[in-house]
């Protein structure tokens, strides 16, 4: 994921559970792998962002809104 600054970071999620177990910074100069297009995470916000394509899921963080993501980005 990249953060509201541009930095890039690794996420690992348990799927089955669906949960964000870890975030790691990438090292310097990594570069967004392919697979990492989609979803994107949107950071929490009171709305949840308007898209013209793909679909939004709400995530949580322990019940509290973490934030959202999209599927299938134009």
């Amino acid at each position: 994921m990249i953060d509201v600054r541009g930095a890039i970071h690794d996420c690992e999620v348990d799927g089955s559970r669906r949960r964000v177990v870890a975030t790691r910074a990438a090292a310097p100069g990594a570069e967004m792998k392919p697979s990492a297009a989609s979803p994107v995470l949107w950071p929490v916000r009171e709305q949840p962002p308007v898209i013209d394509c793909g679909r939004v899921e709400r995530v949580l963080d322990r019940g509290r809104p973490f934030g959202w993501l999209q599927y299938d980005p134009c």
